[in-house]
């Protein structure tokens, strides 16, 4: 413990928090002295320095969930929102109503001097219960600056299943639907494109798409696009990333997406993640001559793709890296 004349004297005008898991009377109000605003911390609560919102505990009972949430400065008001999905997903939203420069009370302005708290705003803090709830169960109190809830375990499985079957059907409705438009040409320097998850009713993939020459990243996956993918495609030679698996559903093998020969692949030198799961490959009898023209690529998957030659014999295999499924 350093004496009070080790400490530095310019924080005497400066604010301090101060944590002392173990000291005497003697030590403390040495520290005190030295500090005009201070703040000193003991006992057990002083061994660890934790954030002070958002800090959580969380225990498990065998029908439940109970937690406790440190929310400093944060009131049920019109702001406090909750929300708690059937997977255990909760998310409070809120404002802060501590660390304001100046603090209007008792009919008079205080000037603050110490502030050690969080600044007035708007938070938001999710977790993970780690299982099941139901969420017309939850029950949650807020008091000295602690948010207290319970919530019991979904024990029901069918109502599990029907909720995420809601879920399902109500992500479903935002799904993007019908023809891509060619005025995404518009965006001469889009890097990013994900059009994955969406419903394009088994249309064909778009040639233009080949000709938006900036994209490092491509995700067509799991979006209902059907025939053959165009070779255009390989015009993208700053891609690093291309995703063009599906789901297996019902009907699913009539309509897939497929590929007559894989040559336009071999122009994707930069190519690290390739994902053609799910693609009907059986006419692509060249998919291991252009694999290995690759020097790029780290990541292979190509589940369920009807490759009639796993192991084609080649004079020189290029790959020395990958990860293949």
């Amino acid at each position: 413990m350093a004496q009070q004349n080790d400490v530095n004297l310019s924080l005497k005008n400066q604010s301090a928090m101060i944590f002392l898991p173990q000291t005497t009377e003697k030590e403390l109000q040495a520290v005190l002295a030295v500090v005009k605003h201070g703040v000193a911390v003991i006992g057990s609560a002083a061994k660890t320095i934790g954030p002070l919102i958002g800090s959580i505990d969380i225990s498990e009972s065998d029908n439940g969930f109970l937690f406790r949430i440190a929310l400093p400065g944060v009131k049920k008001d019109e702001t406090f929102k909750c929300d708690i999905q059937s997977d255990g997903t909760i998310t409070f939203q809120g404002v802060t109503h501590t660390g304001e420069k100046k603090v209007h009370a008792h009919g008079m302005v205080f000037e603050m001097h110490t502030q050690n708290l969080g600044p007035p705003g708007d938070f938001s803090v999710s977790f993970q219960l780690g299982g099941g709830v139901d969420p017309s169960t939850l029950e949650h109190v807020l008091a000295n600056s602690v948010l207290e809830g319970v919530v019991k375990k979904n024990t029901n499985p069918k109502l599990m299943i029907l909720s995420y079957e809601f879920e399902f059907e109500e992500a479903s409705k935002q799904q993007l639907k019908g023809d891509l438009s060619p005025s995404l040409l518009g965006l001469k320097k889009l890097e990013h494109l994900d059009l994955s998850c969406n419903d394009f009713g088994w249309n064909q993939i778009p040639e233009f798409i080949g000709s938006l020459a900036n994209l490092r990243y491509l995700k067509l996956s799991n979006s209902n696009f059907g025939g053959i993918i165009p070779p255009k495609l390989g015009n993208l030679s700053n891609l690093h990333t291309l995703c063009l698996g599906h789901f297996q559903d019902v009907g699913w093998a009539e309509r897939r997406t497929s590929v007559v020969n894989m040559e336009w692949l071999s122009n994707l030198r930069l190519l690290r993640h390739l994902d053609m799961s799910n693609v009907d490959l059986s006419k692509a009898m060249d998919w291991f001559q252009v694999i290995n023209t690759l020097p790029s690529l780290a990541e292979l998957h190509l589940r369920h793709t009807n490759l009639l030659d796993a192991h084609p014999h080649v004079p020189t295999l290029n790959i020395t890296s990958l990860s293949f499924s």
